[in-house]
């Protein structure tokens, strides 16, 4: 069975940087997204929304070849941001962001902190799923699991979250299969790290099965990881 890494790729950024880092992060912003960031009330929020945004940047300005801070972000009128030449998705939560790229599909991603205090909205999951939710070990996880993959399908789309998002059947995902959807579209549940739960929805449009891409380190991306070990040096020289 083919991997999917040479086709989508998969990368967990931490948010809770260094107050350098996170002034040269800050550096990639637009003044559209500095706006929306100061918008946030909290500043534990800000500070997280901002690092997710600028690791965002990075990523896809290696990708693209360019400065991070001229990738051209577009939003779409169903939300959706875009950029020419890549498809991509950023979702996070808590303390972890997840990005998933591609050069050739369509993808979608969604990452949540495990909290006792998140409900899921067990008006949304479709008879399949529910029986899957009453059958599981940890009933809140396995609804929590299914909601995830609706979430990441939904922003793989653009489609938004509305009444027919109940239609998704994303049982498998509490099995730790994938859910294989009738428009082509594949949702795998993704282990991200302890106290998280992921998925990882792909426009796939190739042939046969696919494992899912291994996740990442965005520091160990090949365009980044020279200039992560230069600024480790240069902090360690100077004494910051």
């Amino acid at each position: 069975m083919p991997s999917a890494d040479r086709e989508v790729q998969l990368w967990r950024a931490d948010l809770d940087v260094s107050p350098a880092q996170l002034r040269r992060l800050i550096g990639y912003l637009s003044a559209e997204e500095l706006t929306r960031a100061a918008r946030l009330r909290r500043e534990r929020d800000r500070r997280r929304w901002t690092a997710a945004r600028g690791w965002l940047r990075r990523l896809l300005g290696a990708e693209l070849g360019v400065p991070a801070a001229t990738v051209a972000l577009r939003v779409a009128a169903s939300g959706k941001p875009s950029v020419p030449g890549l498809c991509f998705s950023l979702s996070h939560s808590g303390t972890l962001a997840l990005i998933a790229v591609s050069h050739e599909h369509e993808v979608g991603v969604d990452v949540e902190a495990v909290t006792a205090d998140r409900p899921v909205p067990e008006r949304f999951l479709c008879a399949a799923e529910r029986t899957a939710v009453d059958g599981a070990a940890d009933r809140s996880r396995a609804a929590l699991q299914c909601w995830v993959g609706k979430e990441a399908y939904v922003k793989g789309t653009g489609e938004g979250i509305d009444d027919r998002i109940r239609e998704l059947d994303m049982s498998p995902l509490v099995a730790s299969r994938p859910a294989t959807l009738p428009d082509g579209w594949s949702v795998w549940p993704i282990e991200v790290g302890p106290g998280y739960m992921g998925a990882l929805a792909v426009g796939w449009r190739g042939s046969g099965d696919i494992r899912p891409p291994r996740v990442r380190p965005v520091s160990s991306h090949p365009r980044l990881a020279g200039a992560t070990r230069r600024a480790t040096v240069a902090r360690a020289v100077g004494g910051v």
